[in-house]
């Protein structure tokens, strides 16, 4: 989240900023990569080793659009939403600080509680969104990470591998929907531009507008034909 939408205006210092971000960040997974092929650990060699390449695919993505053709993005950053985020962020933690304090579990969850909030922030600007790929990524992002809760739970209170091998495939198809989303929302093609908006807007008030004249039409010729009426009867007496 911080990655994508850094006030840094400066083209240098923002791909430094992203290239030591992205050395920071794989020195951790390659770490772990280590570690689980010295363990013999096949399943989770593929996990990290999947984390290195969608680490790689989002800092490749970042720096194509932010360094080299200075796209703007196109789902605004408030500060209200530093707001939002904390507030759900509580509600998060209550709920996964009693499974944190048990010593013989060991959480799954490494970005899960991140992209509940950031598909809850992706899905405010779901009303500017046009076309297949980002709504369709959105979609997907968004069971995928129930999914990955979901299954750790499952995990958690069965105490069974094969719901949490489910969560890890799921974090990780998570966060390519994720880097997907980031990436895509760069492009201005995949979100209704004001223009189409505000003739969309004057199209709809001028369809109502010719309804009401059309529904006043035959009030007003009542009214005529009434008032006629009256003006006859009148005249005879």
């Amino acid at each position: 989240y911080l990655q994508y939408c850094a006030p840094i205006r400066s083209r240098y210092a923002l791909g430094i900023y992203h290239i030591l971000l992205w050395i920071i960040t794989e020195i951790a997974n390659l770490g772990y990569l280590i570690f689980y092929i010295q363990e013999r650990d096949t399943f989770r060699s593929i996990i990290y080793f999947s984390f290195l390449i969608l680490h790689s695919y989002l800092t490749v993505g970042l720096l194509y659009c932010r360094v080299l053709n200075d796209f703007k993005s196109n789902i605004i950053v408030e500060n209200k939403h530093l707001f939002h985020f904390i507030s759900r962020l509580e509600v998060i933690l209550t709920i996964y600080i009693p499974i944190y304090m048990k010593i013989e579990y060991t959480s799954l969850t490494r970005n899960t509680i991140a992209y509940f909030l950031l598909f809850d922030f992706f899905s405010d600007s779901y009303h500017r969104f046009q076309g297949v790929w980002i709504k369709s990524a959105l979609y997907l992002f968004v069971a995928t990470v129930t999914a990955a809760v979901a299954t750790e739970w499952f995990y958690f209170n069965n105490n069974d591998h094969i719901y949490e091998a489910a969560s890890l495939v799921a974090e990780v198809i998570s966060a390519f929907l994720c880097n997907t989303i980031i990436i895509l929302q760069f492009f201005p093609f995949h979100f209704k531009t004001q223009h189409i908006q505000h003739i969309f807007r004057e199209a709809i008030i001028s369809m109502k507008n010719q309804h009401n004249n059309k529904t006043q039409e035959p009030d007003d010729s009542s009214s005529t034909n009434m008032s006629m009426i009256y003006e006859e009867n009148l005249y005879r007496y």
